[in-house]
């Protein structure tokens, strides 16, 4: 079984400055290029550090799009204003840099209170999302409830309790865009209330989908660049209400 655990950084343009000048070089990289090129936008380079370790300060790197796992350390740049380095993805190509953990440890049935379940031995890092696939899990818990049947939505399946703070914001895990009911559109319960709140929603590979300033619980699940409707799926959403300094995070999921 290959697992990984996943966190998304999508790249725009960085700009690193400080207070020398240099002349300036332009490197690319791409994931059809090689380290051993000379980085240049015929032979470019095939990974983001590798390129980080060989520029100067004020040097340019342009990245070409795709999605690049790996771990870059900035030790080494030192530009002055006016003459920046510049790390940017190129002609707005899409660049995902994915800090998902390959997990490769071995997987073995075990027993809890008679439920059997999957442990993962020898596995010291702390799992906060474990993805198999595309496919998010679910952590062992009474009682089994999953994502592709929407049982994990169930209010059933949970303990409820009471929520003191009547103004609270509550961010529904759940839409469904064109079924009848209360999440035939996206809910944030309270939002309403406060008035330079912000919403945004980001897709699996990090990018941006939906994003709201003063959000009113009417967003349907579309694209907001074109208007068509997402893919059904897991998104990630922030809701940020700057009057109590408090930010929500965590998982919407989309079915039809």
């Amino acid at each position: 079984m290959t697992s990984k655990i996943s966190k998304f950084i999508h790249i725009g343009l960085l700009l690193i400055t400080s207070l020398n000048s240099y002349s300036q070089t332009t490197y690319y990289v791409s994931k059809l290029g090689n380290n051993s090129n000379a980085g240049n936008f015929g032979a470019p380079f095939l990974t983001i550090s590798h390129a980080v370790s060989a520029i100067n300060p004020g040097d340019q790197i342009y990245i070409r799009e795709g999605i690049y796992h790996e771990n870059i350390v900035f030790n080494n740049i030192d530009a002055s204003n006016g003459n920046e380095t510049l790390i940017s993805n190129y002609n707005n190509e899409e660049v995902i840099i994915d800090g998902t953990i390959k997990v490769s440890n071995t997987w073995v049935d075990d027993t809890i209170g008679g439920v059997q379940v999957k442990k993962l031995e020898n596995f010291t890092n702390s799992i906060t999302q474990l993805f198999v696939g595309n496919n998010q899990m679910v952590m062992a818990r009474w009682p089994n409830a999953q994502f592709n049947d929407l049982s994990i939505y169930d209010h059933d399946n949970w303990a409820h309790g009471e929520d003191p703070d009547d103004d609270e914001v509550y961010v529904s895990p759940l839409l469904t865009p064109g079924v009848n009911g209360p999440e035939a559109t996206w809910q944030v319960k309270h939002i309403e209330q406060y008035g330079t709140s912000s919403v945004k929603v980001y897709n699996r590979n990090g990018q941006l989908v939906f994003s709201k300033r003063n959000y009113q619980n009417d967003w349907s699940g579309t694209y907001q660049e074109t208007g068509e409707l997402l893919p059904a799926g897991s998104y990630y959403y922030l809701v940020e209400v700057k009057e109590t300094g408090k930010v929500k995070k965590g998982w919407l999921y989309i079915t039809y």
